[in-house]
């Protein structure tokens, strides 16, 4: 089994005895006929003896950017005195796809030092699973992020074809608000890196609720209040200095200090 544009070298193994044979590949048809292979741009035969048996030699069949229509049961055939067929050689090419999905809510807000986290789910179809990075959009580029104590990226496989990458903010601050994909390294012959649609993230400040605001707390209401003066100064009364029975008998006077 083979992907898409990658490359694929298939071979057999000829016995000739150091008899001179013409030996060639073939490919079974729907009508189980098996048409001889012709090089091409993208196919390549190729004859080499062995350094280890010198009546042996090797039937290369080599494919480069290889494609959905070369799947197919391949064999080798001698012709000669005596004609021999190969066992066949089931060559099975997969396509590349690999698709990627987020959440129908685009846009998220988190308050300072809460956390949250972003998710994709990626959809791929070989093994093993391509990597997954998040990046951070920064005009038209989108820069990887680095993990460490504020964020962390995880996966987690839902079947054997598709898994969910996760990026989680530990510790959101005003800094984090911007623009948040994940990206999908595929294998070399699948072609370029591709990028989720884009996540946004909004960060605010923690703002107190309206009843417990600091300028409209009770203790501060209290604070305001000023009691009434004492009842000397209600009455404009002035303390007479000679007074005998001030110092024998409590008066009103006593209670203004």
């Amino acid at each position: 089994m083979t992907y898409t544009k990658e490359t694929l070298r298939i071979n057999c193994t000829v016995k000739h005895c150091g008899s001179t044979l013409t030996v060639e590949w073939c490919k079974i048809e729907m009508s189980s006929r098996c048409a001889p292979m012709n090089e091409s741009a993208h196919i390549k035969i190729q004859w080499e003896q062995s350094q280890e048996d010198p009546d042996a030699a090797f039937l290369f069949l080599h494919f480069t950017n290889i494609s959905m229509k070369d799947s197919g049961l391949y064999r080798c055939t001698t012709r000669g005195n005596v004609s021999r067929v190969s066992h066949s050689i089931n060559v099975s090419v997969l396509e590349c796809p690999t698709e990627i999905s987020v959440p129908e809510k685009r846009s998220w807000v988190a308050q300072v030092s809460s956390s949250l986290t972003l998710s994709c789910t990626v959809r791929y179809g070989y093994q093993p699973r391509p990597a997954v990075t998040w990046c951070r959009q920064q005009g038209e580029s989108c820069m990887q992020l680095e993990t460490g104590e504020k964020r962390n990226v995880s996966w987690h496989q839902l079947d054997p074809n598709t898994g969910v990458s996760s990026l989680t903010f530990l510790n959101v601050s005003l800094s984090d608000s911007g623009e948040y994909r994940c990206e999908v390294h595929q294998r070399k012959a699948c072609g370029d890196t591709i990028f989720s649609p884009s996540l946004q993230l909004y960060v605010t400040r923690k703002l107190f609720p309206r009843d417990r605001s600091p300028t409209h707390s009770p203790a501060s209401q209290e604070l305001l209040e000023v009691p009434p003066p004492p009842r000397c100064q209600q009455s404009g009364t002035e303390m007479p200095d000679d007074d005998p029975s001030a110092d024998s008998e409590p008066s009103d006077y006593d209670n203004c200090i």
